[in-house]
């Protein structure tokens, strides 16, 4: 009895080791995450001083993680000085997966922070909860449409055309219209990963060129 007391009271002050980690790895000049293991939701603050270069977060699921959708919300300031006309999202996998070939990239890029990883295919089962469970919803209080990439070689969303009303947009009277310097964007979107533990978030501001084609939008209130 005293023995299963003392592992009792050991377990007790010992972390739970089943949790999802997130990691800063570069581009941003504010910080934070917050993780929420039983409604398995994540909040991310951050602000991103480059109009090109990209801010990226590590996931890292503990094998209890996987096969479940979790829910992202992100606070995104505008901390270059200039103008943005979008802002991507991306996730990228680990070299060891075989993504390396793929259309968009290779492990022998030397983007900064993405050395050994390349964007997610539709066979690492990596993705903005793809398999739509539950019914998944994207959202942004600044910016009004939506772009989302699933091809074979790429899990991808591009958030553009900033509303007029907000005071963070620059009306410019014909689309699209521009988060300003300073500006905040709150986004929400899903992940999903059923077999890679580790993985990158990779947000860019004014990546590629903004397109016409609206897929899959749903506002968020």
């Amino acid at each position: 009895m005293r023995r299963f007391l003392a592992l009792a009271a050991l377990l007790a002050v010992v972390p739970d080791a089943q949790a999802l980690t997130c990691t800063e790895v570069s581009g941003f000049t504010s910080w934070s995450c917050v993780v929420d293991q039983v409604n398995k939701t994540i909040t991310l603050t951050e602000t991103i001083p480059s109009p090109t270069v990209a801010g990226i977060t590590l996931l890292t699921l503990d094998p209890a993680d996987v096969l479940i959708p979790w829910f992202i919300t992100k606070t995104v300031t505008n901390g270059s000085g200039e103008n943005w006309s979008n802002v991507d999202t991306e996730l990228k996998v680990g070299c060891e997966t075989g993504c390396d070939s793929n259309q968009f990239n290779s492990c022998a890029d030397s983007l900064p922070g993405t050395a050994f990883y390349c964007s997610s295919n539709d066979f690492d089962g990596t993705s903005f909860n793809q398999p739509n469970i539950p019914p998944r919803v994207f959202g942004s209080d600044a910016f009004s449409r939506l772009l989302i990439d699933e091809v074979a070689n790429r899990d991808f969303i591009k958030f553009f055309d900033c509303l007029p009303t907000p005071s963070d947009c620059l009306d410019l009277g014909v689309a699209p219209d521009l988060l300003a310097p300073s500006g905040v964007d709150v986004e929400i979107f899903p992940i999903i990963s059923f077999t890679i533990e580790s993985f990158q978030i990779v947000q860019t501001p004014n990546f590629g060129v903004v397109l016409e084609t609206d897929w899959g939008w749903t506002h968020r209130p």
